[in-house]
């Protein structure tokens, strides 16, 4: 009876691992994009005005199955920006840079079309800086959240040519994030230690953030490139400070699955597993 079992055991394991190496490899799908568009900040620790004005993106997105319906996407979003006051007389700085890390769960009603629902972990630094101002002239975020996320993702031929479309968006639900009390100088906090209360928890309630971001990959030649645009909305009311951002990017980029494959040939979807095509 043991030699029996043990058999089994030794059957299924060798089963699996030809199973395993049968199966074509998983690879990363990999994107480097860069877009330029229109911004709108309004912060009121520095100014209650809504300032705007242009500024450039540059977003990287890593894709990869890590289960045969799970895929895990890494994302690194920094974007600059250069703002004005509606009547001219002054000026702001802005920069934000974005991490997130997050598992989807596949649904694949058709060969063509994937539906992918999950959630992430995310961090954000940013500034806003205000030339005009004297005893305030910066404002810091600081911001760690959980987000609820959902993609839909369609490949279809145009011409003979295959397209790949996806739709996402992000949600961030709850959360930690760094403010001063209005008036508070950051020499209040950092210098003399009055901290109390700059680390606030939120949720919908005192934070409304939403991401959207659509693409289209198309092969030129013998290369995949990728057409996007990107909103993102990010409006706070903490320790009596309201800020909310607005931006419309449309960006441009290169794609890769990181296997020796590229433009027609990433197309070859038997030769390997990707978590986007």
């Amino acid at each position: 009876m043991k030699k029996t079992v043990c058999f089994l055991c030794f059957s299924m394991f060798v089963l699996s691992l030809y199973a395993q190496a049968d199966e074509p490899p998983c690879s990363v799908n990999e994107a480097t994009l860069i877009g330029c568009g229109r911004y709108k900040i309004k912060n009121t620790y520095l100014s209650a005005i809504k300032y705007d004005g242009w500024g450039i993106d540059v977003l990287n997105e890593r894709t990869k199955l890590i289960r045969p319906r799970i895929s895990r996407q890494q994302t690194l979003h920094l974007d600059l920006s250069t703002v004005n006051h509606p009547a001219g007389t002054s000026r702001a700085y802005a920069g934000f840079i974005d991490y997130a890390y997050g598992l989807h769960y596949h649904f694949r009603p058709t060969p063509e079309l994937k539906i992918l629902a999950g959630g992430s972990a995310g961090a954000m630094f940013g500034f806003v800086y205000n030339m005009q101002n004297g005893n305030n002239p910066a404002a810091l975020h600081v911001d760690l959240d959980m987000r609820l996320s959902a993609a839909v993702i369609y490949t279809f031929r145009l011409h003979h040519s295959p397209l790949t479309v996806r739709y996402q968006t992000d949600i961030p639900v709850v959360g930690m994030l760094f403010s001063p009390h209005y008036g508070q100088s950051y020499y209040e906090i950092f210098g003399v230690g009055n901290s109390d209360g700059v680390i606030q928890c939120f949720s919908l309630h005192n934070k409304w953030a939403l991401r959207n971001y659509l693409t289209v990959d198309l092969p030129v030649g013998n290369w995949t490139v990728r057409l996007g645009y990107l909103n993102d909305l990010y409006q706070t009311k903490v320790n009596g400070i309201q800020t909310d951002y607005v931006s419309h990017s449309f960006m441009v980029g290169m794609v890769k699955e990181l296997i020796s494959l590229s433009g027609k040939h990433l197309r070859k979807t038997h030769l390997y597993q990707s978590a986007y095509y």
